[in-house]
């Protein structure tokens, strides 16, 4: 089933790269909302 095979496939790398990218994410935005807090 190609239908299948490709739902799968999107379903696995969506699920890779949030897990792989949102706490890199959260650590700049983190980062950045500290070095704003220090400036005002």
């Amino acid at each position: 089933y190609p239908i299948l095979k490709s739902f799968l496939a999107g379903s696995f790398s969506g699920t890779f790269s949030t897990i792989l990218f949102q706490p890199l994410d959260l650590v700049k935005t983190r980062l950045q909302s500290t070095v704003t807090n220090n400036h005002v």
